[in-house]
């Protein structure tokens, strides 16, 4: 499970901050000084922005996020 925070700001609108919450699983394999890891992250978060002006009413919502990752290390 993934926890953490996230900053909305965009023109016009006041900065907030809210929760950005998610999952991930994946593998990693290990052969002597090498690791191969793979995996998925699922991202998402609870900020909505509300503008109320200039006779307009507008609300903005973050997306939902996904990732397929890849990485290689090697030791030495």
């Amino acid at each position: 499970l993934t926890l953490g925070a996230t900053q909305t700001k965009a023109d016009h609108f006041k900065k907030k901050w809210g929760a950005a919450y998610g999952a991930q699983a994946g593998m990693l394999l290990q052969a002597g000084n090498f690791d191969l890891e793979a995996g998925l992250k699922y991202l998402t978060n609870n900020r909505k922005i509300h503008y109320t002006g200039e006779n307009k009413s507008l609300q903005l919502k973050a997306n939902k996020g996904r990732q397929a990752f890849i990485a290689a290390t090697l030791h030495f």
